[in-house]
């Protein structure tokens, strides 16, 4: 059986509360992939993945990781923040590396489509983390649906509260999701993904028309005067029309 070796390219929270622990159940119940290096600007995080993974070889910086670990990976796991996802991406397969990377895959469509051009010229596999398709919960929507036990569905409400935004390590930028540079946008950016790619599965198709509206309640302060200092939505509102149904968020 051949082994998987990889590399995390950021570890923050995703990457220390999730990723990694998988990689180690993983490693533990099948034996079939290991990583073998991390790369993270932050010192603070990068001492915290010599803490995770003995012996683990950490590095400061994509480039350097890439560039020292040649021939000694098949893949990477992108768990930056979104801005730079897609220039890692680029960066792995240039090195004949497949790609792991967390949603969303990037912050335009222009560096989607250079993605998937680059992906398939380079005959390697793009995989974004679309972890809620394997939640328990969301299987058994699926079963449910594929059985039609409750007739067609046409119609979907999916609604997400939070009191607070999602929080960074303290290590780095903490709130660094409210900041566009960063995050490519807000809750619609960070969450909406997870949305629409289970709508997309559950009506069976893709939207033929967009309607939405976001707001910043962040942006305005008690007396009216609007404060710089987050510029990205906290309050998201869609319905998106397909040819087999309609969704509400």
């Amino acid at each position: 059986m051949t082994k998987l070796r990889g590399a995390v390219i950021g570890y923050g929270f995703i990457s220390g509360k999730g990723h990694i622990p998988a990689y180690l159940e993983r490693a533990k119940t099948k034996d079939d992939v290991e990583i073998v290096a991390i790369a993270d600007i932050a010192e603070g995080r990068r001492k915290e993945a010599e803490k995770a993974l003995p012996g683990v070889r950490v590095y400061s910086d994509y480039e350097t990781l890439l560039a020292k670990e040649k021939g000694n990976l098949d893949f990477v796991d992108i768990s930056t923040p979104p801005c730079d996802h897609a220039r890692i991406a680029h960066a792995a397969f240039d090195a004949g590396l497949h790609v792991l990377c967390e949603k969303p895959l990037t912050t335009t469509l222009e560096e989607a489509t250079s993605l998937l051009k680059h992906a398939r010229e380079a005959k390697r596999v793009l995989f974004p983390c679309h972890n809620y398709k394997h939640a328990p919960v969301v299987k058994t929507i699926r079963e449910i649906i594929a059985s039609g036990k409750i007739g067609k569905v046409r119609s979907l409400t999916l609604s997400t509260y939070r009191n607070t935004h999602a929080k960074g390590v303290t290590e780095w930028k903490t709130h660094w999701r409210r900041e566009k540079k960063y995050s490519g946008g807000g809750i619609a950016m960070d969450h909406g993904s997870h949305s629409f790619y289970l709508t997309f599965d559950w009506l069976g198709s893709y939207p033929t028309a967009v309607t939405a509206k976001m707001t910043n309640l962040s942006l305005n302060s008690p007396d009216g005067a609007r404060s710089p200092k987050y510029d990205t939505e906290d309050n998201f509102s869609c319905v998106l029309t397909f040819s087999t149904g309609i969704w509400h968020s």
